[in-house]
């Protein structure tokens, strides 16, 4: 199981990107996946043969050309350093409260934990409407790990939402 915070376009689809002539343009016309955060306790990164211990670390990502691999444009993806991000934060994600930001400009992705800057994503910038997702969800597969029973139904497995707060700069 896994709890998110990101923003989505409808239009970033795979059919959307099979039509579209110039993949370097995609995310600008038809937008991205923005994930701020997404907190596992563990994962197995792409071309891994165990799962990892992920309790204290968050991965962020930008995701466009839609979601297929095969005919038209691939699949794109940025991600941040995970390492990198663990160093920067002062305290641990469990058990606390913490403030998760992004600041979206024309030219780049932000993101921040704690008012502290993570890195940011120059690949992959939207210039089409976003929504925003606070999601969970629970995967029994290579993303977050088989879910034992156990926790699913203990309840100690679940993600808080204090506040939400978004604005847009005045243009």
């Amino acid at each position: 199981m896994w709890g998110a915070f990101w923003l989505q376009s409808r239009a970033n689809t795979s059919a959307n990107a099979r039509m579209f002539r110039n993949p370097t343009d995609f995310a600008a016309t038809y937008g991205a996946e923005i994930d701020i955060v997404e907190a596992v306790s563990k994962h197995r990164p792409n071309n891994a043969r165990d799962f990892l211990d992920y309790k204290d670390r968050l991965i962020s990502n930008v995701h466009w050309n839609g979601y297929t691999k095969g005919s038209g444009p691939e699949h794109k993806r940025a991600a941040l350093g995970i390492d990198e991000q663990k160093k920067k934060r002062q305290s641990s994600l469990h058990n606390q409260w913490h403030t998760y930001g992004l600041l979206w400009t024309e030219g780049a992705y932000e993101i921040y934990i704690d008012n502290t800057l993570m890195g940011m994503f120059d690949k992959g910038i939207s210039h089409h409407p976003e929504y925003l997702r606070l999601t969970t969800q629970v995967d029994g597969g290579r993303f977050a790990g088989e879910i034992p029973d156990s926790e699913y139904r203990s309840g100690r497995t679940r993600m808080q939402v204090d506040w939400v707060r978004w604005w847009q700069r005045p243009q």
